[in-house]
């Protein structure tokens, strides 16, 4: 398998974070030594996260020597993992599957979300046990830190996007039509408000019929002043004795909304003048 690593980073010629390029190569290397998958690392900076997701994932689709990659790995330039982080989530051969990544302030909270009873959207909780068994659970939405994505995933966004671009100025506020949303990554508008662009990613999945799903035994770290991981969430949920709390996963399986593209051409480019 060949993977193809995104990372959108936040100026035009800058690199990751030291601790992260460590981790980079280290992963890298691990594909080499036992063989199970080779990596090409692709960077973009800007300032926006929604143009950088466009380029990073253009040529993905339709770059000559990276289309013979099988697997898109969107992270960040700010995570770190483990050297087998990427050889696990492949082995667990989901369209979408995320690490263990959570927020950078308390409570801490993966950056996953489920359905609970009533299919409204919660947060997840993870317990210790969770962490130790590896579980793999299917989850509604993810964000995009560490996100292994397959191909043919990625082909059906471009065309969900493609579709929904048409209509996109329809559910829109008059002073924002006229803008053009970036595709895969975008900043959508419904009637809760404004969607966070990894967020919009994941309704996009869904649409298309494909499932995403957590890999607790993947734990990311997530820098910022210091790193934060999954176990400060364990530890804040110990703290204030939630630590037998059941997780919030669905208890039913998601519906995913059925969306055929009505483009005749499977792969028609988006113009890239408007990104």
């Amino acid at each position: 398998m060949r993977v193809m690593i995104g990372i959108p980073v936040r100026y035009h010629d800058g690199d990751v974070e030291p601790p992260v390029r460590s981790c980079i190569d280290a992963m890298v290397n691990y594909g080499h030594e036992h063989k199970v998958y080779d990596c090409v690392e692709v960077r973009w900076g800007g300032m926006s996260v929604t143009q950088n997701s466009f380029k990073l994932i253009h040529r993905f689709l339709y770059d000559d020597e990276m289309k013979k990659a099988t697997h898109f790995l969107y992270t960040g330039d700010d995570l770190t993992f483990p050297p087998d982080a990427l050889a696990q989530l492949l082995a667990a051969d989901k369209p979408v599957i995320v690490g263990c990544a959570v927020w950078k302030t308390p409570p801490y909270f993966v950056n996953c979300s489920v359905l609970d009873s009533k299919e409204k959207e919660t947060k997840i909780f993870i317990t210790r046990e969770m962490l130790e068994k590896g579980i793999i659970q299917q989850v509604y939405s993810a964000g995009s830190g560490f996100m292994l994505i397959k191909r043919e995933v990625m082909k059906d966004v471009h065309n969900f996007w493609k579709e929904y671009h048409k209509f996109f100025e329809v559910s829109m506020p008059k002073k924002f039509q006229g803008f053009e949303p970036v595709p895969y990554f975008p900043v959508t508008f419904g009637e809760g408000g404004f969607t966070s662009t990894d967020y919009s990613f994941c309704n996009a999945v869904r649409a298309c019929g494909h499932s995403i799903w957590l890999h607790c035994g993947v734990i990311i770290g997530h820098i910022w002043k210091k790193q934060y991981s999954v176990l400060d969430h364990v530890n804040w949920r110990d703290a204030y004795g939630m630590a037998d709390k059941e997780p919030g996963f669905p208890t039913q399986q998601v519906k995913p909304v059925s969306f055929k593209s009505s483009s005749k051409e499977k792969e028609e480019v988006f113009d890239t003048r408007a990104a």
